[in-house]
């Protein structure tokens, strides 16, 4: 009976469980991917489009790479079995913790010895066309980075155990610490570090971060209470130890396609690798604040909801989700195809930074716009199977969309050099993204898809009413200075989203008002 009282008056609250922690992680996200664009900022003035920040990107690839066997556990399956332990018996589940914790430290500690040791091996394979002073640059940026690897593997989770606790505000404002250290190292020391300020900066900035999540554990009981590899939870780790697997399968068919697109990138004019890199902090900014707000929530919600048997509430979840990603990522993908070039040059253009690293930046950046929606639609969807522990479905939707974002590498890469691979990555985002839909109504049924495609139909309206707006403003603009220019599209093109939204009574810009600020009073509006 409590059950049927709590679904009704969920019912009369929609997305109540939902959509206010999406609204606070968005905030957060806010703060610190402005921080972080400081910090590029900061970085392509002092080293701009140059072997520095190749050798650098490389290292950062390299030390993601070096995670490439935990990152399934610690970022994958860890959630929804802890959570589905957690829903039984939570002494049970903090032992899983403990056992977990203490196989990060054994692995990551083993496999970043390796790194270290056969570090010219490893830079060798990934950036084959690397000038020779180029590459010791990178093998030396690699061998610090492990460091960084180490902790990055315990931050992570940290973040993990917090999310599937719903601890969304420490998640999403422990990062703005780790941000503050990079940028202040990279302040400080770029003269006389060169680009290793930056990379002692990431290392310093997430042991930070490491200790105020360790802070937040103790606070709730969770930090492990000492070394603990317990292993005969046959249940447990039959259900992890596969699911971890398949996972892992998924990681490397990506962590490869990296390998392709950073082998060919590395055969291009210098600065080709850097300028993805750029043009992809960019892309990433509206897909991180939106996105990343809605999968963190979404993981924990999704896992809870079949961990209680729930899947009314878990379908009418994930249909949320994509509305409120839609909210904001249609607009957002209209905006940097409208302002590809305008704020590349705002952003970098300084320093060593010039005027045709802005126009080879910005063709990448337009590549790697178009393919925003279709990014969110896979994160959201690969989140659901997830849950249900269904990794054989991800490693499916993840092989289509390789198979293609090779073709594509190889097809445009001629023709369009650094934007041919960045469409690479779009093309596959798409095909991902039709291949988990279909899966998704295939296992579930119905998945409110009317009540999807209305609302993608309204937000599209008003994003092209913006994005004919954002036009207008940038032919009446011609001749401003960038920083104006560029700050009255925004404005204005947001508020005509907003006011269109309004007209057009999107329930999903009611649903995030009222999560941040309350009840709002919008009379005649329904749920479309």
């Amino acid at each position: 009976m409590e059950q049927d009282t709590g679904a009704a008056n969920e019912q009369t609250r929609p997305g109540s469980t939902l959509v206010k922690p999406v609204a606070i992680l968005m905030i957060a996200q806010v703060l610190d991917k402005g921080l972080y664009l400081a910090r590029e900022m900061l970085v392509s003035a002092f080293f701009g489009l140059s072997g520095l920040t190749d050798a650098f990107n490389v290292g950062l690839y390299v030390s993601n790479l070096a995670l490439v066997l935990l990152r399934p556990l610690i970022e994958d399956t860890f959630i929804p079995v802890y959570i589905a332990r957690l829903a039984r018996d939570r002494d049970d589940a903090q032992r899983m913790l403990e056992t977990v914790a203490l196989l990060i430290v054994l692995v990551t500690g083993a496999v970043v010895t390796g790194v270290n040791v056969f570090a010219p091996q490893v830079v060798s394979f990934v950036a084959p066309g690397f000038a020779p002073e180029t590459a010791d640059l990178t093998v030396q940026i690699v061998r610090v980075m492990t460091v960084y690897t180490l902790i990055l593997a315990l931050t992570n989770f940290a973040l993990s155990v917090l999310t599937a606790h719903r601890a969304f505000l420490l998640v999403g404002l422990s990062p703005l610490a780790a941000t503050v250290v990079v940028i202040a190292m990279i302040a400080v020391f770029a003269g006389t570090l060169s680009i290793q300020s930056l990379t002692w900066g990431l290392v310093l900035g997430t042991l930070v971060q490491l200790g105020i999540l360790a802070v937040g554990l103790w606070r709730r009981r969770l930090a492990p209470r000492g070394p603990r590899l317990d292993l005969r939870f046959r249940e447990v780790w039959g259900a992890l130890g596969a699911f971890t697997l398949l996972m892992f399968l998924v990681r490397l068919v990506n962590m490869s396609l990296g390998w392709v697109d950073r082998n060919l990138g590395s055969q291009l004019a210098e600065g080709s690798l850097a300028a993805l890199s750029f043009a992809t902090n960019i892309f990433q900014l509206p897909f991180q604040i939106c996105v990343l707000a809605v999968t963190t929530v979404a993981i924990a919600q999704f896992s809870w909801r079949v961990a209680e048997d729930d899947m009314t509430g878990l379908k009418r979840d994930l249909a949320l989700a994509l509305r409120i990603a839609a909210f904001f990522l249609i607009p957002a993908t209209v905006g940097l195809v409208a302002l590809h070039q305008p704020v590349v040059r705002l952003l970098y253009e300084r320093g060593a930074f010039g005027a045709q690293d802005t126009a080879i930046t910005a063709s990448a950046l337009l590549a790697y716009a178009v393919g925003l929606v279709p990014q969110a639609i896979v994160f959201i969807a690969v989140r659901l199977f997830l849950a249900r522990k269904e990794a054989h479905l991800i490693l499916l939707i993840v092989v289509a969309g390789a198979l293609v974002h090779v073709l594509v590498d190889l097809t445009a890469i001629g023709p369009m050099k650094q934007a041919g691979i960045a469409l690479a990555l779009s093309a596959n985002a798409t095909v991902m993204a039709v291949t988990s839909l279909l899966l998704a109504r295939w296992k579930l049924g119905p998945l409110g898809g009317r009540l999807i495609l209305v609302a993608f139909a309204k937000i599209s309206t008003a994003a092209v009413g913006m994005g004919l707006t954002v036009y207008a403003l940038l032919f009446l603009a011609a001749g401003w200075p960038t920083l104006w220019s560029v700050l009255v599209c925004v404005v204005v093109g947001a508020g005509v989203y907003v006011a269109l939204a309004y007209v057009l009574r999107l329930s999903e810009l009611r649903l995030l008002l009222a999560a941040v600020g309350g009840r709002v009073g919008l009379r005649g509006w329904r749920w479309t």
